[in-house]
């Protein structure tokens, strides 16, 4: 006498659909960090542009004036350049989450043999 059991889950297919189940959740979660880094960034970056010290505001100053106001030279948190700056690199720097997501995820694919 002879007995099969059929429809077990082996370890292989079992550990690759976690995987798989792991990765989308990371990739939910990249794309959502993508879209914040890309609010936030374009959020500073209107409120350094809209600003009292602004670029905007001190080059019509110097083009009125016809010299270069200390607002320009100074790179200081009150002249605003630097919250620019670094909204304008979130904008920047954001799209690129889900690639390093994708990247760190097929580096583990590799490692765990399943391609």
């Amino acid at each position: 006498m002879e007995t099969v059991i059929s429809g077990v889950a082996q370890t292989g297919p079992v550990r690759v659909n976690n995987l798989a189940m792991l990765e989308a959740l990371f990739n939910i979660g990249a794309n959502g960090i993508e879209i914040l880094l890309i609010a936030i960034g374009a959020l500073l970056l209107m409120t350094a542009l809209y600003r009292r010290h602004c670029s905007i505001r001190s080059l019509a100053a110097m083009s009125a004036s016809g010299r270069v106001p200390k607002d320009l030279i100074r790179f200081g948190s009150g002249s605003g350049y630097g919250k620019g700056m670094l909204g304008f690199s979130l904008v920047i720097l954001g799209p690129y989450v889900p690639l390093w997501n994708k990247v760190f995820w097929s580096c583990v694919q590799n490692v765990c043999w399943f391609r």
